[in-house]
């Protein structure tokens, strides 16, 4: 027994456990695909080479991820992939100094002219479009935020600018006003959902500060609508039947919200939701009644024939 015991200790010593590996990512695993398809690239001749850099950059372009950008094996269309995909992300961080990660002098140059201008609008402090070095957009944010202060958007020669102008002041005044006809008059339909949601989320915050709880659930969201004014009411209930769709896996409540955009989304979106959560949980359960839950016809076939026995 001791010599066993001695036998299994000395093994154990000799072999230990290796650490459970996690899976790679489905877009590891699609960069991976494309780099096996093609020999080393030292191994490559110019066409073969270009080729497998087209296939990369598809890759790069459908994920957003800039390790298929770093695999490409031309430099000029590596640093192009990678401003590409840098650009739209510092944008929206708003960040200035980086910019300075793109390699492109131009896009450097747009890319701070733009946070610049996106800031001087924002703060509508005129000083800041003096720093922009594109005179084109320097005199756009001038002329914008001077008929901003002079609350005259007419002065502006370009109709769309004058009409992004009119639904600013639309904004401002209903933020002011907490009115939701003051938000259906800007013309920006982004805009005009933007501005309905913040006032919806400032009628449910004053609601919670006066009872002391927030509604949770989407059934709760729909509940508290019905306190809310009646354009902001209804709103606030299409957000609440669009989440109620894939909360009940019923998209029968898509069918009452009012907004026909919306209504399309919920129909499409919370379609394709449910099939991957019934999908989800057949794989993972062996379930073939999950697999009868599916919409789609060639998913719900796919799935019966994975786990059929």
């Amino acid at each position: 027994m001791l010599l066993v015991l001695a036998l299994l200790f000395a093994v154990q010593q000799c072999s230990p456990m290796e650490p459970t590996q996690q899976a790679a990512s489905p877009a590891k695993q699609e960069l991976e695909r494309v780099l096996k398809g093609f020999a080393p690239v030292n191994q490559l001749n110019d066409k073969e080479k270009q080729e497998r850099d087209q296939a990369l950059l598809g890759v790069a372009l459908r994920q957003g991820t800039l390790e298929a950008c770093q695999a490409l094996s031309a430099e000029d269309l590596r640093q192009e992939c990678e401003d590409s995909l840098r650009y739209s992300q510092i944008l929206a961080s708003g960040v200035l100094s980086q910019c300075e990660a793109l390699h492109s002098p131009e896009r450097q140059a747009s890319c701070s002219d733009s946070i610049l201008l996106n800031r001087a609008l924002d703060s509508r402090d005129l000083a800041l479009c003096q720093n922009i070095q594109s005179a084109a957009m320097a005199q756009r944010c001038q002329e914008e935020l001077k008929a901003a202060a002079a609350e005259d958007c007419r002065s502006l020669s370009q109709p769309s600018r004058r009409q992004e102008c009119f639904d600013r002041q639309a904004v401002s005044l209903a933020l002011q006003s907490s009115l939701a006809s003051d938000c259906e008059k800007a013309q920006n339909p982004t805009l005009q959902a933007q501005c309905l949601s913040t006032l919806e989320g400032n009628a449910l915050a004053q609601q919670k500060a006066l009872s002391q709880s927030v509604p949770k659930t989407p059934a709760e969201k729909l509940a508290a609508c019905q306190t809310l004014s009646l354009a902001l009411s209804q709103a606030c209930k299409d957000r609440a039947y669009f989440e109620l769709a894939f909360a009940e896996k019923d998209l029968a409540y898509c069918n009452q919200i009012a907004d026909p955009t919306l209504r399309t989304k919920c129909q499409s979106q919370q379609q394709d939701n449910i099939d991957q959560f019934y999908l989800k949980k057949a794989m993972a359960t062996k379930d073939l009644s999950a697999c009868g839950r599916i919409l789609n016809p060639e998913l719900k076939s796919l799935c019966s024939q994975s786990i059929a026995p």
